[in-house]
This record gives structure tokens, sequence and C-alpha cells, in this order.
């Protein structure tokens, strides 16, 4: 069971000068040395009617599209 202190162990986003986020979903990123990990905070918000989502699972750029891309640096 988790309780408030252990949100000491996420990072939430913040919002920026001059934007205007829309709160439909906001990232949480685990600390290194968390005491939970993700899937088990994903099992504790769904728990209790909190939908969650990965942002991107494995290595974004192995994703095909990215062969096709032209890189700008």
């Amino acid at each position: 069971m988790m309780d408030s202190k252990d949100l000491e162990d996420l990072i939430l986003v913040s919002t920026q000068p001059n934007s205007d986020p829309s709160w439909f979903g906001f990232m949480m990123t685990l600390k290194d040395d968390c005491k939970f990990t993700r899937n088990e905070m994903s099992q504790y918000l769904e728990a209790n009617n909190i939908q969650t989502r990965n942002l991107f699972a494995g290595n974004i750029l192995r994703h095909p599209l990215f062969d096709e891309m032209t890189r700008r640096f």
C-alpha cells in the first residue's frame, strides 16, 4: 500500500511560463532510487480508478518511421 510519503519518489511535470496546458493527462517519472516499480505504480492507480498509459515502450528511435526521416541537427 502506498502513502503520501511515496510521492517523494515521483518527478511530476509542472507548468512552464506562457503555457496553458490541458491536464487530461500528465507524465510522471520515478526517481532512480524509488521504492516501487512502474508496474506497481500503474497497478495502484488503476485499482483506484485512475487510468494509466506508458508514454513510450522500447526505444522510440528504432521505430521504422525514423529510417525514413531526414535528420536535422
